[in-house]
Formats: structure tokens, sequence, C-alpha cells
């Protein structure tokens, strides 16, 4: 819903929106639950740390919703990408952890319910569901299942006319992480994935990779204006999908379902030497 475009009555309701540090994605399930907020036009408190609060925010400028509040310790905030409005939480003198636990225990008491996105281990989401009990407050916990329903990062081969896929996993080609620490090396990983009896370079078949903005870097593009949504230019930069020139766009399909992508990706053909292949020659 673009809230840009169209008018929908402000709902009474606050919703502290908030998870762990660890996610650098939205799983499909979040988003669903923060689309029926949006159209239900409800206030929503967000904090300004990275992983969730960050990816929320991201999330909600590119739907062009308004009716948010960033809330921040001092009136810090470290991440505001929406140009939102800011409650300024006092810190009296806290320092550390306890700074910080203190616009989220301020949510808590402005909310009338709360959806926390939980890895199992966050200590801080964990507080804030207990404090939103405390308050006898709803809460909706929703813990992803990992693996499920995020997007992913990767590299790819088209190798006889199939997609050889290899989504990023942090557990697994360790040492064919990238620089980046979110994604594989097409050459550090080609020495572990590479077909039974080839004996074939990694820059031998077309190839391409993958990209999805996390809570970690940049997520978007755009003109700041905080008067109105209507004023902004979101460019999102994700998913993009770089591949060398000789693979058919007829592959998206099979690379949207592989990377599990929950939109159409950009499309940039890289005629750069990083992709070249045999076919270029």
């Amino acid at each position: 819903m673009d809230f840009s475009k169209q008018y929908v009555p402000v709902s009474p309701k606050k919703v502290f929106v908030g998870g762990s540090k660890s996610f650098e994605a939205l799983d499909k399930e979040t988003k669903n639950k923060i689309d029926g907020y949006i159209a239900e036009n409800v206030r929503i408190l967000i904090g300004d740390c990275r992983g969730t609060d960050k990816l929320v925010q991201a999330y909600l400028f590119l739907k062009g919703y308004r009716n948010v509040t960033v809330y921040a310790t001092d009136g810090k905030a470290r991440n505001n990408i929406g140009d939102w409005a800011v409650k300024n939480v006092p810190s009296h003198g806290e320092k550390g952890y306890e700074y910080y636990r203190l616009k989220d225990i301020e949510m808590a008491k402005d909310a009338d319910e709360a959806f926390m996105i939980w890895d199992g281990k966050s200590r801080g989401t964990a507080f804030n569901c207990e404090e939103m009990r405390d308050l006898e407050k709803k809460v909706y916990i929703h813990q992803p299942k990992e693996d499920e329903g995020f997007e992913k990062n990767g590299v790819f081969w088209l190798i006889d006319d199939k997609i050889c896929a290899f989504p990023y996993d942090s557990e697994i080609y360790r040492e064919a992480i990238s620089k980046s620490g979110n994604t594989y090396n097409h050459e550090k990983i080609w020495e572990y994935i590479r077909p039974k009896g080839c004996n074939k370079p990694y820059n031998y078949y077309p190839r391409g990779r993958v990209v999805i903005a996390s809570g970690r870097g940049p997520l978007l593009r755009y003109n700041r204006n905080p008067v109105t949504a209507m004023n902004y230019s979101p460019e999102p930069t994700l998913p993009v999908v770089y591949m060398n020139q000789n693979i058919d766009k007829k592959y998206i399909p099979e690379i949207i379902k592989l990377f599990n992508l929950h939109s159409p990706p950009v499309v940039r053909y890289d005629f750069s030497e990083h992709y070249k292949c045999c076919l270029d020659e």
C-alpha cells in the first residue's frame, strides 16, 4: 500500500515493533505482519538500533509509511531512515547496556501492543517481551526458523543450461566467504563445488551473484524530505542480480526460487573483467 498516494484514517493504536540485532533480513511472515499494521495505519514505535530496527525502518520507508516514531535515548537516533519524528528518552545518567534499554522501556509504556522478532538468544528482545507482559499488554513473538523465509545473498553459475546456485550460509564453505562477510567469493568456493570430473577454472562458465542489502550497510539511496512522503524518491538496492551477459533472463525465475527472493530482482549485466567467461573470448 502506497501511503503517498492515498489517505487511510489514522488508527489510535500504537505498536512497539522490535527484535534482535542479529538479523540481516526480514522474513515473509515479518513483512506480512508489518503490512497488516500499515493497512490499519497504526502508529509504529521503533528503536534506532542495527538489525531488526534498521531493517523494519527500511521496509517502512520503502512502503512510503509515515505514521512512525523513532525512540532514541537522549534523542540521538543512530538510525532514522525515513526522517520520522524522534522521541527523546532522557538517559538520567545511565551508561552502556542500560542506556539503550531506556528507550525500549519507554516504547513498552507507550504502546498498546508489541510485535517482537526474536532470534531465540537476544536478551534485549526477551526483556521487551517480559516488559509488555508485566504491563499486561499483548505481545506477539515471532521466531523465524533458521534458513526459512529469508532472502539470500550468494553466487551461481550457468552450467549445461542449469543454474548451479550457492546461497550464502555462514556455517558452510567458510574458507570461501568473501571480504564482505555475507556472501561467497566465486574463485574460492569453486574449489569446493566444481562439478565432479570438471577441470575448468572458476571463470570458464557464465556466472553471477545475488546481492541483498542487510542491516549492516546502506539499504537505500534516496532524497530526504521530512515534509511529506510524496517528495521521497526511494531507490531500493535489493535484491540485485549481477551476471554475465551470456546468461539469459529466462533463468531469473529459477534464480528467484533458489535464493528465496521475495520480489523480482533488478537484473544488471556486468561486462567487466570480473564476470567474463569463455564465451566472451
